[in-house]
């Protein structure tokens, strides 16, 4: 028998949480929904970002000008679906690279092979190449190389040791179009230390962004990139759960989607292709996976890639 951090939370929540479902009033009034809300609002109101720092995290930096297929080594061996991106023309971060970005790049090659020999054509001879692209030197790890040379078609290969740089323009100016192409790298959306935890939960709301740096302002250093998960663990672990809002559903807060006819599902049998293509249409990060019973036998997410 073993008894964990989310036993003990469970347990806890037994024993604070209060008054059982059948007994809480129903939630019909707006006022009593804000009542509940407020001790939330409250407390992320009083935290600041670097009140949840957690006491060892780990930060994955690349370089623009490293070619794609590092990358992939970078995000196997560290475990990571992301990673920040750092531009040494300006010395400022400017971007992430996440696994939707990996998941577009095998789209297009599975959709459109000849546009992306264009866009490596294009990349290859573009005037201001030597100008734009300073390369690394980096050592050929039989992790990065021999992969590619056994499995990745010319193709592939040929796409893969561009720099990272390449693919951000072309996501960029496919997003903004040329004008705003022309003005250069974006900036990354991040935040200060000292900033409540709710600002930052406004940026993520507000952007629609799953991640966000926390950058201290006196030496540009990145200590750390918010997410979910870590948002999650923080809460549960310091927010007083006393509060009657746990002794609710999520279907009496109108958490989630409930509606059958709105949840998008795929059978066991669909295709790597559709499964990828769907979420990046939909932009949601799993599916749920179901047999021709309607049951549930899987869910299969954006992570799994």
């Amino acid at each position: 028998f073993f008894f964990g951090s989310l036993d003990f939370l469970c347990l806890k929540m037994r024993i604070l949480v209060g008054p059982r479902k059948d007994e809480c009033t129903p939630l019909e009034d707006p006022q009593q929904v804000r009542d509940l809300l407020q001790p939330i609002l409250d407390f992320l109101r009083a935290k600041k970002c670097y009140d949840f720092l957690p006491d060892s995290t780990q930060v994955v930096v690349l370089d623009l000008d490293l070619p794609l297929m590092y990358t992939f080594s970078v995000a196997h061996e560290h475990n990571v679906t992301f990673a920040t991106l750092w531009d040494r023309r300006t010395s400022k971060y400017c971007g992430m690279l996440t696994v939707t970005d990996y998941i577009n790049m095998l789209l297009i090659y599975h959709k459109d092979p000849d546009g992306l020999q264009a866009f490596i054509q294009g990349a290859t001879d573009a005037s201001d190449t030597k100008a734009e692209y300073i390369p690394i030197p980096v050592a050929h790890t039989p992790t990065s190389t021999e992969f590619l040379s056994e499995f990745a078609s010319p193709l592939m290969q040929e796409f893969m040791n561009l720099p990272i740089r390449r693919w951000r323009d072309s996501q960029r100016k496919l997003r903004h179009g040329d004008q705003h192409h022309a003005q250069g790298t974006e900036s990354l959306l991040s935040c200060d230390p000292e900033a409540s935890l709710f600002t930052a939960l406004n940026v993520l709301r507000v952007n629609r962004i799953h991640r966000l740096p926390v950058i201290d302002p006196s030496t540009a250093t990145l200590l750390y990139v918010l997410g979910r998960k870590i948002l999650l663990q923080y809460f549960a672990a310091d927010f007083p759960l006393d509060s009657q809002l746990f002794s609710y559903s999520i279907s009496d807060l109108k958490v989630g989607t409930f509606d059958k006819e709105k949840i998008i599902t795929l059978s066991p049998t669909a295709s790597l292709y559709e499964f990828l293509s769907t979420m990046i249409t939909t932009g949601l990060g799993g599916l749920p996976v179901v047999d021709e019973e309607g049951t549930l036998v899987d869910i299969f997410s954006r992570y799994d890639i």
